[in-house]
């Protein structure tokens, strides 16, 4: 028997990759990990050292009273923005 075929689908930040993406594949019930809820279910509120640079860049309302992280606020802060864009973008 031969090994599943693996598919990777990579961009930036905002390129696309994630509309329907993960949907169409569950529909055809293929397992899909999706590595960027992983990131930000996981390391974006447990490393200490990243949650001090996302508050330092993008302030204290960047994280939820409950600890997790307030995308509205950094999208809307890093898109309205064009250095601060740039800068997160080339990270």
């Amino acid at each position: 028997m031969s090994a599943p075929l693996q598919i990777g689908i990579t961009g930036g930040i905002g390129s696309g990759k994630k509309p329907g993406m993960p949907e169409s594949f569950n529909a055809s019930a293929t397992p899909v990990y999706d590595a960027d809820s992983r990131r930000e279910n996981y390391l974006m509120i447990n490393d200490q050292e990243l949650i001090g640079q996302v508050k330092k860049e993008f302030g204290e309302a960047a994280y939820n009273a409950d600890g997790s992280l307030d995308r509205k606020h950094i999208g809307e802060a890093a898109f309205g923005d064009p250095d601060k864009f740039k800068k997160c973008s080339t990270r």
